[in-house]
């Protein structure tokens, strides 16, 4: 019985490792992940999407002659669980470089949001630039 069990140990060894990997994968979004990160960093956090985010052109004294298409997003954010958030007066404030091109891409360095909250990703990832 020992024997059998011992037999071709290393190829067992690494299928439960990839099974472990596996199962981690496929648990990505469950609660499981979440209190892992919590437990590491000792501070409990939590990824909330907001839908029908409005977005505000800042950066430059010429942003109130763009707008920006579509003028509404849907982002993912993380937040500790303290944080208040008025989901009302939210709005998703892209900063414009002196340069205005047609198409920005929505990342964490030119989104900016309220205290207490960090850009993950937002739908669409970019947003088109035209003037008013």
């Amino acid at each position: 019985m020992i024997r059998k069990l011992l037999d071709n140990i290393e190829i067992k060894l690494v299928c439960l490792l990839l099974a472990v990997i596996m199962w981690l994968y496929a648990n990505n979004r469950t609660d499981i992940i979440g209190r892992a990160r919590a437990f590491i960093t000792r501070s409990e956090q939590g990824a909330i999407t907001l839908l029908d985010v409005p977005v505000e052109l800042i950066g430059t004294k010429d942003s109130a002659k763009y707008s920006a298409e579509p003028n509404r997003i849907s982002i993912e954010i993380i937040c500790s669980s303290g944080t208040n958030i008025d989901i009302p007066n939210v709005k998703a404030k892209v900063k414009l470089s002196n340069k205005i091109s047609d198409k920005i891409p929505l990342k964490e360095d030119n989104v900016e949001l309220p205290n207490g909250m960090k850009f993950v990703r937002s739908e669409p990832t970019e947003i088109s630039i035209r003037q008013k």
